[in-house]
């Protein structure tokens, strides 16, 4: 079975032929560049991760996350205060771990409230630092924040879109190629074929809440 990769070679081979672009690289970076333009579109569930965070002294009200030691991290999503230890009776069968109540994203100057008194559940960004504070000892958290795909090596890209809408990567490279070489019939075609790739994605993947 082929790799999203090998397909988006694939459907490039079949249109544009031109081996020496692809011998030179320039498929290779175009595949890069059109896989972070089209995750970076939009908040794409699939692009969500959740991580557990403890933390070294867990007899603190207030802790620091450098999110900077996220893996491709993009994106803060949220933040939860977690009990590891803590039985979850909602599911079928009972899990272990517990997430809890959110924490609000806070400008500094705003982190005491009106009667002078720390506010609960509260943070804020300093540059890649996160900082937390509650009025309670904070032990764990949950981390939920978005993600760029794996883009090298380029063989071995990680990414739902490659995985699932190989050609839609490929239609927006064809759509530069072409525009570079001056092929306006090959340029206005893969501008359609990129159109409509376009539209299944967005309607597999973007929910629509009616009033």
């Amino acid at each position: 079975m082929s790799t999203p990769y090998e397909r988006i070679i694939e459907f490039l081979d079949d249109d544009v032929k031109r081996q020496d672009l692809k011998d030179s690289g320039v498929y290779d970076r175009r595949i890069q560049r059109a896989l972070l333009k089209w995750h970076r579109k939009f908040m794409w569930s699939r692009d969500s991760l959740e991580e557990p965070v403890p933390f070294t002294n867990q007899n603190l009200n207030i802790q620091e996350i450098d999110l900077r030691n996220f893996t491709r991290f993009r994106f803060l999503r949220y933040v939860r205060d977690y009990d590891p230890n803590a039985i979850n009776q909602t599911t079928e069968p009972p899990t272990q771990g517990v997430a809890g109540k959110f924490y609000a994203e806070t400008a500094p100057e705003t982190m005491l409230d009106y009667f002078a008194t720390d506010k609960d559940y509260v943070m804020y960004r300093a540059g890649e630092i996160l900082r937390l504070r509650s009025r309670f000892v904070i032990k764990n958290v949950i981390v939920g924040y978005f993600i760029d795909p794996l883009l090298n090596p380029v063989i071995n890209i990680s990414s739902w879109i490659a995985e699932l809408y190989p050609d839609l990567i490929a239609a927006e490279v064809k759509v530069k190629i072409f525009g570079d070489l001056g092929k306006d019939s090959e340029l206005k075609t893969a501008q359609m074929e990129l159109a409509e790739c376009a539209d299944t994605l967005y309607s597999h993947n973007v929910r629509i809440a009616l009033q």
